[in-house]
C-alpha cells in the first residue's frame, strides 16, 4: 500500500512539476503588436502566361519594399517579396501567394523574418491576406504573423508619401511605386524578448 502511495505521489509531483515548469516558461513568452505601412516597387516582373483554360499565371515577380511605422512613419525595415498569381484575366479574381524576407533595422529587432504570404484578388482589388514568418539569426525561435491589406482598399495617410520621398534609401522613384499596404499583427517570442 505504501509503495502505491509513493508511486502515486511521485507521479503527482512529476506531473505537477511539468505543469509548473511549462507555465513558468509560458510566462516568459511575449507577443509584441506590430503595425506598419509597406511601400514597394518591382525589381523583376517574373514570367507569365495564360493557360489553355484562360487562367493567367504569374511566377517569380520580385519586389523590394520599405516598412514604415504606422504612427510616425519612421523606417522600420526592408523586405524582398517574391510573388506568384493565378487569376481570371477577365474578372480579376484569383489567388496571390509567395515568399518574403523582412529585415528589421538593428535598433528594433536585429534580424530577419523569412516566410510565406497569401492573399486573394476580387475585381482587381486585393482583399485581406496573411503572412507568417520565422525568425532567423538573432531572431531564431520568434514568429511573425501579419494581416495584409493591399491598396487600393486602404486609405493612404497624410505624411506617408512625404516620408517615403524623404527616405534617401528608398529603392525606387515615387512614380515607380507598385504597391502600398497596411500590415498589422504580432511578433511572438518564446524567450520573452
Amino acid at each position: 500500500m505504501k509503495k502505491r502511495q509513493i508511486v502515486a505521489l511521485a507521479s503527482v509531483l512529476l506531473v505537477g512539476g511539468v505543469v509548473v515548469s511549462a507555465s513558468s516558461s509560458a510566462a516568459k513568452s511575449t507577443k509584441t503588436q506590430v503595425d506598419f505601412w509597406e511601400v514597394g516597387c518591382v525589381l523583376d516582373p517574373g514570367t507569365s502566361w495564360i493557360s489553355e483554360d484562360g487562367v493567367f499565371h504569374g511566377r517569380g515577380r520580385v519586389a523590394t519594399g520599405v516598412f514604415y511605422d504606422a504612427d510616425d512613419f519612421a523606417r522600420v525595415g526592408t523586405d524582398t517579396v517574391v510573388g506568384n498569381a493565378n487569376l481570371d484575366p477577365v474578372t480579376g479574381t484569383g489567388r496571390l501567394f509567395g515568399t518574403f524576407s523582412l529585415e528589421y533595422l538593428p535598433d528594433s529587432y536585429p534580424g530577419t523574418f523569412d516566410g510565406t504570404w497569401n492573399s486573394s484578388l476580387a475585381g482587381w482589388v486585393s482583399s485581406f491576406g496573411r503572412a507568417v514568418g520565422q525568425g532567423t539569426g538573432e531572431l531564431h525561435g520568434m514568429k511573425m504573423k501579419l494581416k495584409l491589406v493591399g491598396d487600393p482598399t486602404v486609405e493612404i495617410p497624410d505624411g506617408l508619401l512625404a516620408a517615403v520621398a524623404a527616405d534617401p534609401e528608398f529603392p525606387c522613384a515615387l512614380d515607380e511605386i507598385s504597391g502600398i499596404g497596411r500590415d498589422t499583427g504580432f511578433i511572438h517570442s518564446p524567450r520573452g524578448d
